[in-house]
């Protein structure tokens, strides 16, 4: 009897992040480990694994009806080279699906065709255990036929888990809703609020964001200082002599321009560096003091403060520094989400920028995190009242070192949100000062993140006063509640 472990994807096409829930099948615990799709982004990484392992992976595609997205999502997922073999499973489409899934490059059996000897049971679960008599491989995730954003993310985000952890059996996709209710809630009960309990409608889970910047915020030096150029041995100071000039010179971006140089001074070394080996090179990334158990702290205390349930305190980050580098430091998983500059590494010789965020361009992303639109394909310039804001302004607080981070600074302050600047222990606080006697930043501290620092007691104050509004709002909510 050939063993299997499993991975399963029930995915709505609203979903905009997925974090992976694995369970042990050997002893479920309360403490269920946790991980995020981002972990597992470097396919190469887990190929390499999977094959030292001898494992195979087959994907399950359950349809009926499906004509409209197979496809696509057949075509996605076959274009990873973690696939061995795609199987569709179909309950009897009147339309297209198997033609277009077989045209695709999938096998496609019908349900009725698999076990004939058992009585039917059509539907969903039917397809998904008939599946195994027709795969092949050690591990099976299975996927739906019906998603509208497919994205490689899906597959690694389930199968990482089980190629990574041996011990784990069985991993199972959860995720967040942008504005916290489902469709029964969103397309009937709210509506009814809205028509016949407006401040009940209004209410919603409580969350809370805390926003970081990362060089010279959470670690005291560009985290290029502690990778790359090592690596190619270049000297930080010529280099960003050398590349500020080339931007001056040119009308270019800095940002563009830093990214592009490194890599050109790493060919020149004849030094190859691809994305595998960028995640790798963040482990070396310094941190200031207390900033790994950091994430811990914030939310025992929360906990300890917190007079109601359901208050949720999420972690930012916000970075014109590199995902890839970020992606291998000891404080990664810690993020809810990670918006950061990032290298297009298949595009041409040398990687090319695919994503730069500037001092400015920062703040679209706290608008991201302010309307829970995360998804990056999504546009955020539509407008949403203030109301239905998943995350309010007032509810985030920005952690930044200097002038680069006055933008995002400036727009906290201004919707009615936080901001505290961090400087290195032991250096100037002019900066931090200035930052403070301009009315950019609610407090400054030093950039020492142990339970008990200035900066931990001053976050601690803008906290209880964000529990103290979600307080006051609960209560309202109660009365309303009460008035019928």
């Amino acid at each position: 009897m050939q063993s299997f472990r499993f991975s399963a994807a029930c995915f709505q096409a609203r979903k905009q992040s997925t974090e992976i829930l694995l369970r042990k099948t050997q002893s479920l615990t309360p403490s269920l480990p946790t991980f995020h799709h981002r972990e597992f982004r470097g396919q190469k990484l887990l190929l390499r694994e999977k094959q030292r392992q001898g494992l195979t992976l087959s994907v399950v595609i359950p349809t009926l009806d499906e004509a409209a997205t197979i496809g696509k999502i057949v075509t996605t997922l076959l274009a990873s080279p973690l696939v061995d073999e795609l199987v569709v499973v179909d309950s009897g489409s009147t339309d297209d699906t198997r033609t277009l899934a077989a045209a695709a490059g999938a096998a496609v059996h019908l349900a009725s065709d698999i076990r004939p000897d058992l009585p039917p049971l059509r539907g969903k679960g039917e397809n998904l255990w008939k599946s195994l008599h027709v795969t092949r491989g050690d591990l099976v995730v299975f996927i739906d036929g019906d998603l509208t954003n497919i994205h490689p993310r899906f597959l690694y985000g389930l199968a990482g888990p089980l190629i990574r952890h041996p011990g784990i059996s069985y991993v199972k996709a959860f995720y967040d809703r942008p504005g916290g209710g489902g469709r029964v809630t969103e397309l009937l009960v709210r509506p009814l609020l809205e028509a016949f309990y407006p401040p009940l409608a209004a209410f919603r889970q409580p969350l809370i964001a805390l926003v970081y910047d990362f060089d010279g915020t959470l670690s005291p030096k560009p985290m290029q200082e502690y990778t790359v150029l090592p690596k190619i041995n270049m000297d930080a100071k010529a280099f960003w002599a050398e590349s500020n000039r080339i931007a001056r010179e040119q009308g270019a971006d800095p940002l563009i321009t830093y990214m592009h140089l490194m890599y050109k001074k790493a060919k020149e070394k004849g030094v190859r560096i691809d994305r595998e080996d960028l995640v790798q090179l963040g482990r070396d990334v310094e941190l200031f003091p207390g900033v790994e158990a950091w994430f811990q702290e914030i939310a025992d205390y929360v906990a300890l403060r917190t007079e109601s349930q359901g208050v949720t305190v999420r972690h930012y980050l916000v970075s014109s520094g590199l995902t890839e580098i970020i992606e291998g430091t000891s404080i990664y998983s810690k993020f809810h989400n990670v918006f950061a500059s990032e290298y297009w590494f298949e595009a041409y010789d040398l990687p090319y920028p695919k994503r730069v965020i500037t001092d400015t361009g920062k703040t679209q992303y706290l608008f991201r995190i302010n309307k829970g639109i995360e998804d990056l394909g999504q546009s955020i310039n539509h407008h949403m009242p203030e109301g239905q804001r998943p995350i309010p302004f007032a509810n985030m607080v920005y952690f930044g070192d200097g002038e680069t981070d006055v933008p995002s600074m400036a727009l906290m302050r201004k919707s009615g949100g936080h901001a505290i600047a961090v400087h290195p222990p032991g250096k100037a606080k002019a900066k931090c000062v200035d930052l403070f006697n301009a009315g950019r930043v609610d407090f400054f501290a030093v950039a020492d993140y142990r339970r008990g620092s200035e900066l931990f007691k001053r976050t601690c104050l803008l906290i209880d006063r964000m529990l103290a509004d979600i307080r006051v709002r609960e209560e309202m909510w109660k009365l309303g509640r009460s008035i019928k």
